[in-house]
């Protein structure tokens, strides 16, 4: 839950800085959520997402420089920052 929440902080900032182009749903206050689902899944179940799926794609394992690099519209990211915050997906571990 921690590693969610200083994800979400870091996002905060970087919104606030204008580094992040478009919207940005924040996840802050529902680490729990992610936490609980995700902890009970296996590594073949999948997760859909909508517009706040942050916490899930962490929670599943997502990593945090391709969530930042997508967010950044960098071509590290999940999508070759062309998804941006709501559009991150990992076919690798479930998450679409």
């Amino acid at each position: 839950m921690a590693r969610i929440r200083q994800f979400e902080n870091r996002v905060v900032t970087l919104v606030d800085d204008n580094e992040i182009a478009g919207v940005c749903h924040e996840y802050s206050g529902q680490e729990a959520v992610a936490v609980g689902i995700c902890g009970a899944l296996t590594t073949s179940d999948i997760v859909t997402s909508t517009h706040r799926g942050h916490g899930h794609t962490l929670a599943k394992g997502g990593d945090v420089g391709r969530m930042f690099a997508e967010l950044l519209a960098r071509t590290g990211g999940y999508n070759k920052g062309r998804g941006g915050s709501m559009h991150i997906a990992d076919v690798g571990i479930g998450i679409f």
